[in-house]
């Protein structure tokens, strides 16, 4: 699913009618697909998919859309989501999606619930289902076609945080080194920071011992800054809160979830590492801490990927990291 469009994305597709569309977006009402961005009549050329995510949408309640990248041809994935959601659900196709050997078209339901065995996890079928028959098919996909939840979201997007803060905290660690090599100090900061050498020139800056060059104390003195300043980003809280930011039911609501030791957690899983937390739903402003409002408004005014000292990082247009 990581090559899959965002839902946001998806939606920009959805109330233009343009012949050139690349996404087709529509829906199901009363057994019939609606769509505003595609002439509906060519929605009924591919009978056999069509049939089968009309049948899909009533096992769903009718309480999604489909949308598939008309660029495809045949080898399309109809992607299920609704509006509210970050990520689509999963998808749908018909076809052979088998491996290199031709297998006969089946009806398919991709979802990240989904574990087939059959296939390596790092293969695409992995996390596929197939059935000759379209029952079957349907029963799965009420099964695997859930909303995401937002334990999920942060598993998919923490990477990219991670990566910015370590990018940070690598800037602060090499502007030490950098000021300590000007005063002839190599090596691990931790090390060079207990080291007795470090200590001395602490304690001449501190008693106003005079240095035999003017210039060697102000190296001291700057490096004594950006060691004083690591030191700060070592000691501090290194815990996150994973913040979505969206409309639901014409309000505006908040996931979060609180992510311990953020800098160590790649390949985070929600149901290992976060089970004492789980996740929290705030349905207004005034519900959320305002620790958190307040570092979410900060960040709401710098681009995506925007990363602000001790407040946080902005992951995607509705999505933030902030610092516990």
């Amino acid at each position: 699913m990581s090559n899959a469009p965002l839902v946001e994305h998806l939606e920009e597709y959805a109330d233009v009618m343009r012949e050139d569309s690349t996404f087709a977006v529509f829906t199901f009402r009363g057994g019939k697909a609606v769509s505003k961005n595609i002439d509906e009549s060519k929605l009924t050329a591919d009978m056999i998919p069509l049939e089968y995510l009309r049948e899909v949408s009533k096992a769903l309640r009718d309480n999604c859309k489909f949308a598939c990248d008309r660029t495809l041809g045949l080898w399309r994935r109809y992607y299920v989501y609704t509006p509210d959601s970050m990520f689509v659900m999963g998808w749908v196709a018909y076809g052979d999606y088998g491996l290199d050997t031709p297998t006969g078209d089946k009806f398919v339901v991709g979802s990240h619930r989904i574990i087939n065995r059959k296939y390596c996890e790092d293969r695409d079928q992995h996390h596929m289902s197939f059935s000759t028959k379209m029952v079957t098919a349907v029963r799965s996909a009420k099964r695997y076609i859930l909303p995401i939840g937002h334990g999920e979201v942060a598993r998919r997007t923490i990477n990219d945080t991670n990566h910015t803060v370590a990018a940070f905290n690598s800037e602060i660690s090499s502007l030490a080194k950098v000021a300590l090599s000007k005063i002839g100090l190599e090596g691990r900061l931790a090390e060079v920071s207990s080291s007795d050498v470090w200590a001395e020139l602490c304690h001449k800056l501190d008693t106003n011992n005079p240095f035999l060059s003017a210039e060697f104390e102000r190296y001291v003195g700057e490096a004594r800054e950006k060691i004083n300043v690591w030191k700060v980003h070592q000691s501090a809280s290194t815990d996150m809160y994973c913040v979505r930011v969206y409309e639901r039911l014409g309000k505006q609501v908040f996931d979060v979830n609180l992510i311990s030791d953020l800098p160590n957690q790649y390949n985070w899983r929600p149901s290992v590492h976060n089970a004492d937390f789980g996740n929290r739903r705030y349905n207004s402003m005034d519900e959320l801490p305002e620790e958190i409002m307040n570092k979410i408004s900060a960040l709401s005014i710098c681009e995506v990927g925007g990363f602000v000292e001790e407040v946080g990082h902005r992951s995607m247009d509705t999505l933030y990291y902030v610092y516990a």
